[in-house]
């Protein structure tokens, strides 16, 4: 049977997001994105919960990143890799989002005008040669 890996996410940068250099020397975009998710409980009481996922972006999304700040809303589509490393004798993961397109966006103006895409020629879309693995 055939599996899918896919994730897309709306949600906004916790922090201003960093390039590092990853083990193949290619750059990376490193920033973790936080995604909400209200609904109404049993009680009738609205609650939210707000996820913080860790994501990767490379190549030319990287540039695109950089120029965003802390509280950008960003769309970001591309599938799931645990990642695990050893510190101090433990073990330990997470899951991060490796992205294969990444958006920028503005919220909903005041005129009830929907949300507008993003930046770059592509649409921030990662092109496929660029993504290291």
């Amino acid at each position: 049977m055939a599996t899918l890996n896919k994730v897309v996410l709306v949600g906004y940068l916790v922090r201003d997001p960093e390039k590092r250099v990853g083990p193949s020397g290619v750059p990376l975009g490193v920033f973790t994105l936080a995604a909400n998710h209200r609904y109404t409980d049993k009680k009738g009481q609205r609650q939210e919960e707000t996820a913080f996922v860790p994501c990767l972006a490379f190549g030319t999304a990287v540039d695109w990143l950089l120029e965003r700040k802390k509280g950008a809303l960003t769309i970001v589509s591309g599938r799931l890799r645990t990642e695990s490393w050893e510190h101090d004798g433990k073990r330990a993961s997470r899951l991060v989002v490796i992205c294969e397109s990444l958006q920028f966006a503005q919220k909903s103006l005041a005129n009830g005008d929907s949300v507008a895409a993003a930046l770059g020629d592509n649409g921030g879309a990662i092109p496929k040669g660029e993504i290291p693995f």
